[in-house]
């Protein structure tokens, strides 16, 4: 979908699985910030698709160990996902695996 020029592109956060794929959408105006959030200001951006692709290089640049922005965010998902009880994971494996990880720890997901 190309933007108008002029044209307000909203849109809200949106997160859902579709098939084997899971897809984030943003609208670019939540980009910009508002007098209601708690650390962004409201920022008057000269040119939104410029401003969502220097966000995405943000969110793809890499430490020195590889990780990412959006790296941390997935890995911060996943461990909420564990840590409140999905029933998705093979729980007798996730715990043989952190025990190989951690073997003085006791690990065991609550449900």
């Amino acid at each position: 979908m190309k933007a108008i020029v002029g044209q307000k592109i909203e849109s809200p956060l949106c997160v859902r699985t579709d098939g084997h794929r899971l897809i984030i959408t943003v609208g670019i105006n939540l980009l910009q910030g508002n007098e209601y959030h708690p650390t962004i200001p409201e920022l008057q951006i000269n040119s939104p698709t410029m401003w969502a692709n220097d966000i995405k290089t943000e969110l793809e640049r890499e430490d020195e160990q590889g990780a990412s922005l959006l790296t941390h965010m997935f890995d911060e998902a996943i461990q909420s996902a564990i840590d409140n009880g999905s029933f998705a994971i093979n729980n007798k494996a996730y715990e043989r695996s952190m025990k190989r990880r951690m073997p003085n720890k006791e690990v065991s997901i609550e449900r």
